[in-house]
C-alpha cells in the first residue's frame, strides 16, 4: 500500500480461562488418508493476522522512504557552515560559538540603562549670552538667535571638554558606498562610505573627499583620537569627531515661546522680584 499509512491496530489474542492457557486442536482425517488439526480454541477476543502481505507492506513504506530522502539530498545544499558571526562583527568564529548583545549590534540593559540616565542628566538653561565660567557639560544652553527673523529663536549650544568625542548625530550620514550618496547632499553633512571608509562632503553641487578622510571604524573608542577625525562605532553605526581643544558646538535650534521664562542671569541676580513687594509682610 504504497503512499498511504501501515496499520497500527494489530492486537494480541486472549484464550478463555477454561483453555488453561493452551491452545486445543481437533483432529480429523481427510479423504485422501491425511490428516488435519482444527483449532477449537475459546477466545475471548481472536489475535490480528499478521503474513505476507502485512511485510510487504512494511518493506514497500520503507523503500518509498529511502527514495524520498535521497530526492531531498539532492535537493538541498549539504554545504557545511565553515563559521557564524553577528551583524557587528567583522569576521566569522568557528567551534563552539556565544552570540551575544555585542555580536549583533545590540545594546546590552547595562548600556540602555547607562543611555537612559545620560539623558535625564541633561537639562536646558536659557541665557543672554554663551557663559565662561561654571560651564556645565550636561546643559543645552539656549542663547537669543544671531538672526533677527525669528522673534522668539534661540540656538542650542553644548559644551564639548577638551580631548572628547563628540557625537555628531544628524551630521553624518553612512552609505554603503559611493553610487548609494544622495543625488543632492546637504551642506555641513559628513557622508561616510561604508565599503572603503571615505568621508564626503556636498558642496557646489558636488562631492568631495574631505580633508579628515579615511573615516576610523572601531569596536571601541580610543582614549585619545585625531584632530577632527570621524569614528564610527561599529557596535551600533553611531558616528563622532575627536576634537582636542575644548569648544561650544551648535547642536540646532528652537522657536518655541520663551517670553513667559526668566534667564539664569534674572534667576541669580535676583532680578525677579522687586524689594517693594514684600513692603507688606512686615
Amino acid at each position: 500500500m504504497p503512499n498511504s499509512l501501515l496499520p497500527v491496530n494489530y492486537q494480541n489474542e486472549i484464550l478463555n480461562a477454561r483453555m488453561g492457557n493452551r491452545r486445543q486442536y481437533e483432529i480429523i482425517e481427510n479423504n485422501n488418508g491425511t490428516i488435519s488439526f482444527i483449532d477449537v480454541t475459546e477466545y475471548d477476543r481472536e489475535g490480528s493476522i499478521f503474513d505476507a502481505d502485512d511485510i510487504n507492506d512494511i518493506c514497500t513504506a520503507i523503500n518509498l522512504n529511502i527514495t524520498n530522502i535521497a530526492a531531498l539530498e539532492q535537493a538541498i545544499p549539504l554545504d557545511p557552515v565553515t563559521g557564524v558571526k553577528g551583524s557587528a562583527e567583522s569576521e566569522y568564529r568557528t567551534g563552539n560559538i556565544n552570540i551575544t548583545a555585542t555580536n549583533v549590534g545590540a545594546y546590552t540593559k547595562a548600556e540602555i540603562d547607562s543611555l537612559i540616565a545620560g539623558i535625564g542628566g541633561m537639562h536646558f538653561e536659557v541665557v543672554d549670552s554663551l557663559p565662561t565660567q561654571d560651564i556645565s557639560t550636561t546643559a543645552i544652553y539656549l542663547v537669543p538667535s544671531s538672526s533677527s527673523r525669528y522673534k522668539n529663536r534661540k540656538d542650542e549650544y553644548v559644551y564639548i571638554p577638551a580631548n572628547a568625542f563628540n557625537p555628531l548625530g544628524n551630521e553624518a550620514q553612512l552609505v554603503s558606498d559611493y553610487s548609494s550618496l544622495p543625488a543632492t547632499g546637504q551642506a555641513d553633512v559628513y557622508y561616510i562610505t561604508s565599503d572603503d571608509k571615505k568621508v564626503y562632503i556636498y558642496e557646489s553641487g558636488s562631492y568631495t573627499e574631505a580633508t579628515n578622510s579615511p573615516a576610523h571604524f572601531v569596536s571601541t573608542l580610543p582614549s585619545q583620537g585625531v584632530e577632527l577625525d570621524i569614528y564610527v562605532l561599529t557596535t551600533n553605526n553611531s558616528v563622532y569627531q575627536y576634537k582636542q581643544e575644548a569648544g561650544w558646538e551648535q547642536i540646532g535650534s528652537t522657536s518655541v515661546d520663551l517670553s513667559n521664562y526668566y534667564t539664569k542671569t534674572e534667576i541669580d541676580t535676583g532680578a525677579l522680584i522687586s524689594t517693594s513687594e514684600f513692603g507688606n509682610l512686615t
